[in-house]
């Protein structure tokens, strides 16, 4: 075996031009295709972390009742048990509790549809209320009465600063509530176009306590450790909440709109990878060819020496193998840097482009992740395929005419 590995070897060395062409053409596939395996994986965690995570969690516990037919009942009491229950089961990082409703915000003339979040204050900060999104103002907190976290997109539409009065008109469990004053605290501005446009947050406590006794907390927001376990730990998690009239939906569910879009990009994604890989396995069925033709002589006259068949064709295999593995450890050598870099600065679109995106409610960026998994996939997608074709030179081996080649 060992002599074997070094004819494989020589013949890496023999025509050098060829070797260093194909380790090239390799390298820049494995390259194109962890590109685009990171951009892909980075527009899903972006929109998972900025967009799902802070509205809907990973995963919503809700009474059954909670949207029929548009609406949400707020005044529904819910277990004083059931946050525990939920927060010690395996894998659930955070639960917060919350009231969110839809409301049409006003101030002077001008009005927008928007979504109330009545949050509990301490435990929203690793959701979306984080010290950084905070712009002007201060944050909630529970002695403030009658106060409003206002998005910054929001605020802008309305042309209010702190100090300022918004309106508040909402719809109640039975009956249309009377439109409510309060006072913007602090603006805030979120990662998500989509949401720095629409949401405004306030105390649980101050909502409690505007709204009457009645008022409980009707959702709650949950984060797990890996959001991979998600359908995972819904199934086993919802068996213990359907008794206390609750159940669990994830954040595909919640926002299906959202999930269609992700969807959309991983389809693209793959078809532009299957394209990638296509015309990588034509470049190694084409130097397979090459590298066959090349040796046709030498092949037969080796043959004619004696040697074996089997053995012939495994050094031929594993020259293209080494020859592939070579131009996987050159492009992931070449992306490492690159990929790194665009993971802590995404690239932005420009001019019209970004203006576009912006209008639809996504950031005008194009994202990318640097963790090691997105290496992974693309490297091994290429030598698999290495690896099979690397099989052809022994089945042209054994079809092989010798006295033709010699002549």
């Amino acid at each position: 075996m060992i002599s074997i590995i070094k004819l494989a070897c020589r013949n890496l060395r023999q025509n050098k031009l060829r070797s260093l062409t194909t380790v090239f053409n390799i390298g820049l596939a494995v390259s194109f295709g962890i590109l685009v395996q990171s951009q892909q994986a980075g527009t899903y965690q972006y929109l998972l972390e900025n967009t799902a995570k802070p509205l809907a969690g990973h995963l919503q516990a809700h009474p059954y009742s909670l949207r029929q037919n548009g609406k949400q009942s707020i005044n529904q009491e819910p277990s004083a048990n059931l946050p525990d229950i939920i927060d010690k089961h395996p894998g659930v990082r955070l639960v917060s509790p919350r009231m969110e409703t839809d409301v049409l915000l006003t101030h002077n003339r001008k009005a927008r549809l928007g979504r109330l979040l009545a949050v509990d204050l301490a435990k929203e900060k690793d959701l979306s209320l984080m010290p950084q999104s905070l712009i002007r103002g201060k944050f909630l907190h529970d002695t403030l009465q009658s106060s409003l976290l206002l998005t910054d997109g929001l605020a802008q539409f309305l042309k209010v600063g702190v100090g300022d009065s918004v309106k508040i008109v909402f719809p109640g469990y039975d009956v249309a509530q009377p439109p409510l004053t309060y006072l913007v605290s602090g603006i805030i501005q979120l990662p998500s176009q989509m949401l720095n446009q629409t949401l405004a947050y306030t105390s649980r406590h101050s909502a409690q306590s505007r709204f009457g006794s009645g008022l409980g907390t009707i959702t709650y927001i949950i984060l797990l450790d890996d959001p991979e376990d998600a359908k995972h730990i819904r199934a086993s998690l919802n068996n213990k909440l359907i008794s206390y009239g609750y159940e669990l939906k994830t954040w595909q569910e919640m926002l299906p709109e959202l999930g269609q879009m992700i969807s959309l990009a991983k389809v693209g994604g793959e078809i532009i990878k299957s394209i990638l890989y296509m015309l990588v396995g034509f470049e190694l069925l084409t130097s397979l060819l090459i590298l066959t033709a090349a040796r046709r002589y030498e092949v037969a006259l080796l043959l004619a020496l004696g040697m074996n068949r089997f053995k012939c064709g495994l050094a031929l295999s594993l020259e293209i193998f080494l020859i592939n593995i070579l131009g996987v450890v050159v492009g992931i050598l070449c992306m490492i840097p690159l990929i790194n870099y665009l993971g802590k600065n995404p690239i932005r679109l420009p001019g019209k482009i970004a203006q576009a995106s912006e209008k639809l409610g996504l950031d005008p960026f194009i994202f990318y992740t640097n963790k090691i998994a997105v290496f992974w996939e693309a490297s091994g997608t290429i030598l698999a395929l290495g690896a099979i074709l690397s099989l052809y030179p022994i089945w042209w081996i054994y079809r092989i005419n010798i006295a033709e080649s010699l002549h």
